[in-house]
């Protein structure tokens, strides 16, 4: 149902069945195709088809002419089909309203290909008029939000004070003093450190053994002998003293003279305890010991 025209009734269109209900199909003689305008379109508002809101659809002839009359508005009257392809065949179909059948023309630059050979089916039955309804309403009212005030205060807000004194911070000091800080000196002595001396050594050997054979008697032999050396050496003395020096720094490093005493007393009485005990044992063990023989002084060669 379009709307009232001049005030009067609104026009019925002849219904596309006889019940009155919605068109589905439309009979080919129900379209006017428009040869004379191809590769054109008519300058008219775009009607959305599918869901995302655009005027577009890939179908066949009779499918997009369907879909203008089924459309929930009930404003589509135009279909664009573009060329190259058969009626039957799927292809690029774009939508339009037009609010009555004069139109003006321009040139088909939608998206698809065969925009050029386009061709125009347009439904004359459909025709309307955009009614605008408004109030007239003041969503504002004119109001002064601001106040004219002086924010600030023209103050001097620093004072041409002087922050420094010119002082000298320093004073032209020689913080050194020209010294001689050494001495030519000589740190050593051109010495002999060697004598060339001929040392006389006398060594006197002197051994003294007690026998006590309980074997055949109970009489005590003793056995005095000596031995006297006469040394006659020349040697450097600078080497002896280096070989004496270090042995004695060695052993004084290690004792002292009281301690070397001590040390002396209680080897020679360890030796005699070690000696009484040998006795001792060698009288449990041999009761009649051999004959002892005599014990012959000797007296060595001098050696010079």
């Amino acid at each position: 149902m379009g709307p009232a025209e001049g005030g009067k009734r609104p026009c019925y269109p002849t219904p596309c069945n006889a019940d009155w209900t919605a068109c589905t199909t439309s009979p080919p003689s129900m379209w006017d195709k428009i040869t004379s305008h191809i590769g054109k379109r008519p300058v008219c508002d775009s009607v959305a088809i599918r869901s995302d809101g655009v005027n577009y659809q890939w179908g066949t002839l009779e499918g997009c002419q369907n879909s203008c009359l089924n459309e929930p508005t009930g404003l589509c009257n135009i279909v664009s089909r573009y060329g190259t392809k058969s009626d039957t065949s799927n292809w690029h179909c774009w939508f339009y309203a037009c609010k009555d059948h004069t139109y003006v023309w321009e040139p088909q630059t939608s998206w698809g290909n065969g925009a050029s050979s386009s061709i125009v089916y347009t439904f004359p039955y459909r025709h309307h008029q955009t009614q605008y309804k408004t109030v007239n309403k003041t969503n504002w009212v004119d109001k002064i939000r601001w106040t004219n005030k002086t924010n600030w205060v023209d103050k001097i807000r620093w004072t041409n004070k002087t922050n420094w004194v010119d002082k000298i911070r320093w004073t032209n000091k020689t913080n050194w003093v020209d010294k001689i800080r050494w001495t030519n000196k000589t740190n050593w002595v051109d010495k002999i450190r060697w004598t060339n001396k001929t040392v006389n050594k006398t060594v006197v050997k002197i051994v003294n053994k007690t026998v006590n054979n309980p074997r055949y008697d109970e009489t005590v032999r003793t056995v005095d002998g000596w031995t006297t050396k006469s040394v006659n050496q020349t040697a450097d003395v600078a080497n002896t003293q280096e070989m004496t020096l270090t042995d004695c720094d060695d052993f004084a490093g290690a004792l002292q003279a009281r301690e070397s005493l001590l040390l002396g007393v209680l080897l020679v009485l360890i030796i005699a305890f070690i000696w009484r005990e040998c006795k001792r044992c060698c009288r449990r063990e041999y009761p009649q010991a051999p004959p002892v023989p005599e014990v012959i002084a000797y007296e060595e060669k001098t050696k010079v």
